[in-house]
């Protein structure tokens, strides 16, 4: 199995956690979580792009984000809140390991307030909460665009991102 595939597909498998599994990590937060029963699809932005000559990471993200809110929708009347998070880069011992050591992105946030923002996606039950803000702000914009100038301007990305 090709390596980014295989990575993609471990992706999804593991990226359900049940309510007590956030609050296990949130030792540091006094909250409780509202609802009696949670499931967090933790995605990344490359998910909301969709354009032609998006990555394979980019496309099982972009399904993960659709999974989750059909999800949302066949299980909200059982009293299930199932949120989808798509973040930005956050500096774990992953992103370090995939970048030679180094974690220099743009907007990069700590762990911490990576589980500070996915517990208040939980707390407001934000059906797709994007963070941080300035990642956000570029998501929106660059959605916004038509498809082919889009992918143009990802292309664009893509090509400076390869010359580094």
């Amino acid at each position: 199995m090709c390596k980014p595939f295989k990575r993609c597909l471990l992706g999804q498998v593991s990226v359900l956690f049940t309510k007590k599994q956030v609050q296990e990590k949130q030792t540091i937060h006094h909250t409780t979580l509202a609802t009696p029963t949670s499931l967090v699809a933790i995605s990344s932005v490359a998910g909301l792009f969709d354009f032609q000559g998006a990555s394979l990471y980019a496309h099982c993200k972009r399904a993960m984000i659709q999974d989750t809110l059909a999800y949302r929708m066949a299980l909200a009347p059982f009293g299930i809140q199932v949120i989808a998070i798509a973040c930005g880069y956050v500096d774990t011992a992953t992103l370090r390991q995939l970048h030679g050591g180094r974690a220099d992105k743009p907007f990069l946030i700590s762990e911490q307030e990576a589980v500070h923002q996915i517990i208040y996606a939980i707390h407001n039950d934000i059906a797709l909460h994007v963070f941080p803000k300035p990642m956000k702000a570029i998501a929106k914009l660059l959605t916004a665009l038509p498809r082919p100038l889009l992918a143009k301007v990802m292309q664009l990305q893509y090509h400076h991102q390869d010359r580094k």
